[in-house]
């Protein structure tokens, strides 16, 4: 180890059988064998982990292999998680397929991206999350069915789905901008007669000192938009909103015409007017 030259030669070899170390961690196998050699900015590392039995909490895990590599600047990763559950809400959305991860770090750029990908049988998400000095993540993702998503806000509806959002984190401020995107095929009414055959949504937010501003917010259907813009100051709300339906057969069949309206919500939540 050379602290003057920010390098190190190192080896780390462990293989641990089934332990149970705390109350809430457990494991039914564990092996990490890896070695790095040079500097922090270029390193020649390698190392290869596996995991089988995981259990952290509410988190469950059957399988992880993963795999680190580097030579130069940058380090990548690959990894597949299997049989993966999640702390509620989503539990075992993600358990009937595993997981692929690929990652990619670029050390001698001192805004050292990283580039990665996702990919399940339920979505595809690739970014770039720049993590030297003020952090910065983009996403774009694909999901080709969202029912299981749906059913998470206990709701059917069947089709596909886009998501693309924008974190920034300027003067100590957070502000994330995304456009969603869904392909309705299917589902409950009247939620699906509201959105088919395509809704969009676009909305940007900014996060604060434990308050938030919704600048915008807009929801675009063919018989349905609506949008909402306000704040939230440490509880006070001040909110403003707008709707209108082209088509109220969309809601029954016994109805027809359009509506529409506007309004604003104030006050202390949960007590607004």
């Amino acid at each position: 180890l050379n602290l003057n030259a920010r390098a190190a030669a190192l080896q780390v070899a462990l293989d641990a059988p089934a332990m149970n170390p705390r109350a809430d961690l457990s494991w039914q196998q564990l092996s990490l064998h890896g070695s790095w050699s040079g500097t922090l900015a270029a390193p020649i590392t390698s190392a290869q982990l596996q995991l089988a039995g995981l259990a952290w909490g509410p988190l469950r895990l059957a399988a992880l292999t993963a795999g680190l590599r580097g030579e130069g600047d940058a380090l990548a990763l690959d990894a597949s998680l299997g049989g993966l559950v999640l702390p509620k809400p989503f539990l075992g959305i993600l358990a009937g397929a595993p997981l692929q991860l690929q990652a990619k770090i670029r050390l001698a750029d001192a805004a050292r991206p990283v580039d990665f990908t996702l990919r399940h049988p339920l979505a595809t998400v690739q970014g770039r999350w720049m993590t030297g000095g003020s952090t910065t993540l983009g996403v774009n993702a694909a999901f080709s069915d969202i029912a299981p998503l749906a059913q998470l806000l206990d709701v059917q509806l069947q089709g596909r789905g886009s998501l693309q959002a924008q974190l920034t984190s300027p003067s100590g401020t957070r502000r994330v901008e995304l456009t969603a995107g869904l392909e309705v095929s299917g589902g409950d009414k009247p939620l699906a007669g509201l959105l088919a055959p395509r809704a969009k949504l676009t909305a940007a937010l900014v996060f604060r000192d434990g308050s938030f501003e919704i600048e915008r917010s807009q929801l675009d259907a063919p018989t349905l938009t609506a949008s909402l813009h306000g704040r939230d100051a440490l509880g006070n709300m001040a909110l403003e909103y707008r709707i209108a339906l082209s088509d109220l057969t969309v809601l029954s069949p016994s109805l027809a015409g359009e509506v529409s309206g506007q309004g604003q919500l104030q006050g202390l939540a949960p007590r607004l007017v």
